[in-house]
């Protein structure tokens, strides 16, 4: 777990602004193509709230259990 949580917090200092949104970008898609919010995602599994962090996560992706495996 304590894995996890050093990837959340790398992904809190990535810099890429607005990394949710999904944007296509030169016909490249930037960020979540879901919408998932990443980053509230990430600070909740950094912080070790699993719970809040899947609760998040299955508010935009209907399929959770697959999108949360970290890898």
């Amino acid at each position: 777990l304590e894995e996890q949580q050093i990837q959340g917090a790398r992904c809190m200092d990535c810099g890429v602004p607005f990394c949710q949104s999904g944007v296509i970008i030169s016909g490249m898609v930037t960020g979540c193509p879901l919408h998932n919010l990443i980053p509230e995602w990430n600070d909740l599994v950094y912080r070790g709230k699993w719970k809040l962090a899947y609760e998040r996560l299955h508010k935009t992706s209907p399929f959770p259990e697959f999108t949360s495996l970290l890898l």
